[in-house]
């Protein structure tokens, strides 16, 4: 699939998740309001039902009364509203009324005059200012003839008993909307990753190919040279020929040996061969190998041995390897004459490490990365830079095996310094 088709998928498929996850809010909601108008209908029934008990509950003698005086609402008397409603007898309908329709929450009543926003009965003057402006109410016209007074009630946990009534479709429909973005995330970040893998992975194909390529050319040509009957009576060519191979040869060891110690770490069958071994004797060797690759750069490696205490109890093949990694590419990302130096020093029963160069350096955004598996720096003018992207993968990993760590600090164009830490024997 090309990178535009990638990125088109991509883009539908997330559109998609989006409008699923808008259409389960929209439903969530509407659930909610709909959960919502059903409890303000049932509290309605409930209030009107108190009202006509009350109603029923009247002498007639009390309704004519009541229905016949006190026609302006500026001439009705409080106290003789709080006479005629009995408030034991109201409580006792309202909490018959609510518990029939199954509201069961805490709640608060009371008479209110609606002109002068005034409360003029209640079984809970705490909540005054709520009841004044409560949404459920009914009218107390069919017990007097005014229509000033209402039946007022206020339910401080509404929103709480809407949303307890439906907890379980709510946790429901979020643990349905948390998996759909969870899984839709985790699959274009796995595809994402496998693509950048596939990726690494062809170009690791490429080069090792074209590594493995290079060293078999130059075995295969110089052992044609030495086929050759004129080259029998010159000595110093069968050796230079044979020195050839032998390099090449040696350089092909290494790099299948590279790509199957990596293979070996991937399946965590790293196995350590530990023993004490001197580090400073094992940096003087790996820089022995890379002398003559520096010399011929014209360049120098300086080493300063200032750890007093350098036993460590490590594997030393692996250990080995680690160092001349960090030496090779100290020499091979450099852009004129090499100049590396390598420092040892102690401290809490630990010895450090540091590589140093004047190469070309790593960008940061390229730092945090060079670590990882197959990743190559980009090498802008130096072309003969070859590799299979392991190097600094292989040095982490073994670092990390002997329970140490590895660090690098680098600028662009004036070098890099890494600094390996180990546990003292």
């Amino acid at each position: 699939m090309s990178k535009r088709k990638f990125y088109i998928v991509i883009i539908f498929a997330s559109i998609s998740m989006l409008g699923i996850v808008f259409t389960q809010l929209f439903w969530v909601k509407n659930a909610v309001s709909l959960r919502q108008e059903q409890f303000d209908h049932r509290v309605s029934v409930a209030l009107k039902s108190v009202v006509n008990r009350l109603l029923i509950n009247k002498k007639d003698s009390v309704k004519i009364e009541m229905s016949n005086c006190y026609k302006s609402c500026g001439l009705i008397n409080n106290e003789e509203i709080i006479k005629t409603i009995n408030r034991i007898e109201l409580d006792s309908l309202i909490k018959e009324e609510l518990i029939n329709l199954d509201i069961k929450i805490k709640y608060g009543y009371g008479i209110i005059h609606v002109q002068n926003k005034k409360l003029i009965m209640s079984n809970n003057y705490s909540y005054t200012e709520e009841l004044l402006e409560t949404k459920h109410i009914t009218s107390l016209t069919c017990l007097m003839s005014s229509n000033c007074y209402v039946l007022g009630i206020y339910f401080p946990n509404e929103t709480n008993y809407i949303y307890n009534k439906m907890i379980f479709w709510l946790i429901l429909s979020a643990i349905f909307i948390i998996i759909i973005i969870f899984s839709y995330s985790i699959t274009v970040y796995s595809y994402i990753k496998q693509k950048k893998m596939a990726t690494i992975k062809t170009d690791f194909v490429n080069n090792m190919t074209h590594e493995l390529k290079t060293p078999i050319s130059t075995i295969s040509l110089s052992s044609e040279m030495l086929l050759q009957k004129e080259v029998y009576n010159n000595p110093e060519k069968i050796i230079k020929y044979a020195n050839v191979i032998y390099d090449e040869n040696l350089r092909l060891k290494t790099q299948v040996d590279q790509v199957l110690q990596t293979a070996i770490i991937d399946k965590g069958k790293l196995e350590l061969n530990k023993q004490e071994v001197d580090i400073h004797k094992t940096i003087e060797e790996s820089i022995n190998k890379m002398n003559t690759i520096i010399k011929n750069k014209e360049g120098t490696i300086l080493f300063k041995a200032e750890a007093t205490k350098h036993l460590i109890f490590v594997d030393k093949i692996l250990i080995s390897t680690v160092v001349s990694n960090l030496l090779d590419n100290a020499c091979k990302y450099s852009n004129n004459k090499p100049v590396i130096t390598v420092i040892t020093y102690n401290y809490d029963e630990k010895i450090g490490i540091i590589i140093e160069d004047k190469g070309i350096g790593i960008s940061k955004e390229h730092l945090k990365n060079i670590f990882k598996e197959f990743y190559r720096v980009s090498t802008g003018n130096i072309h003969d830079v070859k590799g299979f992207g392991l190097g600094l993968y292989f040095v982490k990993t073994i670092i990390e095996a002997h329970g140490g760590n590895i660090k690098v600090h680098s600028e662009l164009n004036r070098g890099s310094t890494f600094e390996i830490i180990l546990p003292l024997y």
